[in-house]
């Protein structure tokens, strides 16, 4: 097994074999809108209820990286309370490296209390339709070895694994292998390999 703190999980969507991204429909109960400059306050606050706490480093390079309109808020429709977040950018100071220049969604965090409704999902396509609008083809995400219902979302969205060098392999086949996840290696996006484990040929990103 490997060490989670060495896996930085990578998952790419590429156009051109998924298609569009889903309807973003907000599910019945909810609705989306989008980040107003008054709205800080309240994505730290979702952020926090999924134990995640935002840095002003990380904040600051989000504001300087988020497209215009690509940042959205889930809110409860009965109670106007906020309960989701997600971003769609394009990072102008990606360092060096296999994902350089290619868009980016991230920030997602779902209330505990509205989990299993299909707010990730939706808030997903939403950021995807959003960089697709500014003429992305190749979008990705980082997520993590526990994040299974996520992970789940991303796969119905066209995400798959990314494998750009040895240890991302190690740590997408641990995953496959110790969760419950229809992860096949045969739709695995690789960085300049053709290569597979017996159920076919994965594809191959030679410069993404």
């Amino acid at each position: 097994m490997t060490d989670d703190s060495q896996c930085d999980l990578l998952m790419l969507w590429l156009s051109e074999r998924s298609g569009p991204p889903p309807a973003a429909h907000a599910p019945t109960g909810y609705r989306f809108r989008l980040f107003r400059p008054s709205d800080r306050e309240t994505f730290f606050d979702v952020q926090l209820s999924v134990g995640w706490i935002t840095k002003e480093g990380e904040w600051q390079a989000l504001m300087a990286s988020a497209l215009p309109d690509g940042i959205f808020i889930a809110e409860h429709a009965e109670s106007g309370e906020a309960v989701g977040t997600i971003a769609a950018w394009r990072d102008p100071h990606e360092p060096q490296g296999p994902l350089r220049g290619v868009a980016e969604i991230g920030w997602l965090a779902v209330a505990p209390a509205h989990r299993r409704r299909g707010l990730g999902l939706a808030l997903c396509a939403a950021a995807m339709h959003r960089l697709v609008a500014d003429g992305a083809e190749r979008i990705f995400l980082r997520t993590h070895v526990d994040l299974r219902p996520p992970i789940r979302s991303y796969l119905q969205l066209g995400f798959r694994p990314f494998i750009h060098d040895n240890q991302s392999e190690l740590c997408w086949r641990d995953v496959r292998r110790h969760h419950v996840l229809p992860l096949r290696t045969d739709e695995w996006i690789r960085l300049g390999v053709e290569a597979g484990d017996g159920q076919g040929s994965s594809a191959s990103v030679t410069d993404v």
